[in-house]
């Protein structure tokens, strides 16, 4: 009895210690919509905005048989309120519509440039591949990464620009808004990027000198010089995880890494139902776990104790006060990520309070994923497979990357160099 005591007052107890971390992250997350003021754009100045004035920029994104989302996003593109951006659309390999629906586009916006992939070279992941060939097209002081299902609200980049611009940032990344109509995935997806949150520190990501590195491949904003110093896209050519890949790419180069919340400026349709999310995460789920069965088990039983630890045990420990004190801990923090989920993306307002029940979901889906992955001997991605030897051999993202590594081992100290871009006095 004493032992299921103490198990339901650790669990009461970590849940306070989780709810202060959360509060932490979202009173440390800059949104990228609301930066303060010393870093916002005055709009509606004609004189400013021209070509001379702001730095060019490169948007880079592939599209591998995205005919159905693609031009609905572009439209969101072409409003995009930038005056010196150039547009690289990648066609990989595409079987539907999607090339030709490029090649329009091209032709209905001088911004646009088309590119095709026809061929991917052994030793290359398609998407990573996709990019390659697009930066090659790239002659900009900036490069922004995102995909083909994306949409920009118009002043999300200037925004992004600005805020790098004034804060000597490298690297900016943004998370997305993910908007959809399951509510039962949206709950997953909740729970996904909350439990990615409790891993790393907002306010910390642009020190040199901390440990973790953190890429959404929705918006990842890079300064080129900065890229040139890195290994570049071939040091990354199997990686799945790609975006944190990139991160950590560019924090090796000595980048200065930001992240905001990108919500009512970039968002994302990320799987249409529960099954696509679940076909979708069999990619890159068991890579997040290094591929390492014994890693992902051992997770998904760290969960799984915890869930007993405000479920089971009060039953078992037979102590109201125990129970009472935990149940309100709870409380706490479902409210902390309520608070959190609401900073980053639009959510039902019930959604953080059903995550009792869906706390040991995440890690059974990863778990799913996994064993998907090694009876197929690899991944399926973009109409390619992959084998798992291959893939574990290249992986360059680590966890230890994210949370408990030493500092990157950076190639070369970062500098402040820009490209002749000048800035008056307020910085616009």
């Amino acid at each position: 009895m004493f032992l299921f005591q103490a198990w339901t007052l650790a669990t009461g107890v970590l849940f306070l210690f989780l709810a202060w971390r959360t509060r932490r992250f979202t009173r440390n997350l800059l949104t990228l919509e609301n930066l303060p003021t010393k870093f916002r754009l005055t709009l509606g100045q004609s004189q400013k905005q021209n070509a001379t004035t702001w730095p060019k920029v490169s948007l880079v994104i592939p599209a591998c048989n995205e005919g159905e989302t693609i031009s609905a996003a572009m439209e969101s593109l072409l409003k995009i309120d930038y005056p010196n951006l150039e547009i690289i659309l990648v066609n990989d390999r595409s079987t539907d519509a999607t090339g030709q629906i490029i090649d329009q586009l091209s032709l209905i916006d001088r911004r646009i440039k088309a590119v095709h992939v026809n061929y991917l070279p052994p030793g290359w992941l398609g998407k990573v591949n996709a990019l390659e060939r697009g930066l090659s097209f790239t002659n900009s002081d900036w490069i922004l990464l995102s995909d083909a299902d994306v949409h920009f609200a118009p002043d999300a980049l200037k925004n992004a620009v600005v805020y790098c611009l004034k804060d000597n940032i490298d690297f900016l990344t943004a998370i997305p808004d993910v908007i959809t109509s399951s509510a039962l995935l949206q709950v997953v997806i909740a729970q996904l990027f909350h439990q990615a949150s409790l891993f790393f520190k907002p306010h910390k990501i642009n020190d040199p000198k901390h440990r973790a590195c953190y890429g959404q491949g929705a918006f990842m904003l890079m300064r080129r010089s900065t890229y040139l110093r890195s290994e570049r896209m071939e040091w990354l050519k199997m990686e799945v995880v790609d975006d944190t890949g990139l991160a950590l790419m560019m924090r090796r180069a000595g980048a200065r890494m930001a992240a905001v919340a990108g919500l009512n400026q970039v968002e994302i349709e990320w799987y249409p139902s529960l099954g696509a999310f679940l076909r979708g995460i069999e990619k890159n789920a068991f890579a997040f776990s290094q591929y390492s069965l014994s890693l992902l088990v051992g997770w998904t039983a760290l969960i799984v104790g915890i869930f007993a630890g405000f479920t089971v045990a009060p039953i078992l420990g037979h102590s109201l006060a125990a129970a009472s004190f935990t149940m309100a801990s709870l409380v706490v923090y479902l409210f902390a990520i309520r608070a959190q989920l609401v900073r980053i993306m639009r959510v039902r307002p019930w959604t953080a309070f059903v995550f009792p029940l869906s706390f040991v979901v995440l890690p059974l889906l990863f778990l799913r994923a996994a064993l998907v992955t090694l009876g197929r001997g690899g991944v399926n991605w973009r109409g390619t497979f992959y084998g798992l030897r291959e893939l574990k051999a290249n992986q360059r993202m680590k966890l230890a990357n994210l949370v408990f590594s030493k500092q990157p081992e950076v190639l070369e100290a970062s500098t402040a160099e820009d490209s002749a871009v000048e800035l008056d006095a307020e910085g616009y």
